[in-house]
């Protein structure tokens, strides 16, 4: 399927272009076109990113496009649900001025200053979309295994670990189980970990 959108693609379109191709339509090709090129846009192609349309950008006050296309699409998922709120901090945090309140805030504003990196590094809209692939598999990759800390009801270790730096030892220790047996996360994968996690997870927060 074809989408198309303005061009010069920004934090919120990028993100929406990734969550298309990896959720909804993994055959997706992008057209981007300038605003007062709008009316030459293909019939079959489907607009987002832009105003007056149904997955149009956050001037509406209806949330982010990368929102819009989620209650679309009715993406029931953890990790993504995840990433929306992050999207929004971040959508927020550049439109309105938002200082980020929250743990998804200050990710948020970590993952834009990456976002706009990729952009500076970019030789077209089409290029920005292939580079920010990487990063967006990996922030929801590590909301996946958030969504895993929050399930087990995972509590800081009562040492001088900070939340961060445990937070941090999850993450590895996680890596540390799937990758021997070629598991990772990411769009596609289902997190699955065996006994020997626990034991893994228990000796690092017991500080061994």
């Amino acid at each position: 399927m074809k989408w198309v959108t303005r061009e010069h693609v920004h934090f919120d379109r990028v993100v929406a272009a990734w969550l298309i191709k990896r959720f909804v339509d993994k055959d997706a090709s992008f057209e981007f076109l300038a605003a007062s090129r709008m009316s030459e846009r293909s019939a079959e192609s489907t607009p987002f990113g832009m105003a007056n349309v149904e997955l149009s950008d956050p001037s509406d006050g209806e949330g982010t496009t990368f929102h819009k296309i989620i209650r679309k699409y009715r993406l029931h998922d953890a990790a993504l649900e995840s990433m929306d709120l992050i999207v929004t901090a971040a959508v927020g945090y550049v439109q309105r001025g938002l200082e980020p309140s929250d743990l998804y805030g200050r990710i948020a504003l970590g993952v834009l200053a990456a976002a706009e990196g990729i952009l500076l590094l970019s030789t077209s809209d089409q290029d920005t979309i292939e580079r920010s692939t990487t990063l967006y598999d990996g922030v929801y990759a590590r909301m996946q295994a958030d969504a895993l800390l929050k399930s087990r009801q995972e509590q800081k270790p009562a040492n001088a670990m900070s939340q961060g730096l445990w937070e941090t030892v999850f993450v590895v220790a996680l890596t540390m189980h799937l990758r021997p047996r070629g598991k990772r996360l990411g769009p596609g994968m289902t997190l699955t970990v065996t006994d020997g996690f626990d034991a893994l997870i228990g000796r690092l927060r017991a500080g061994a």
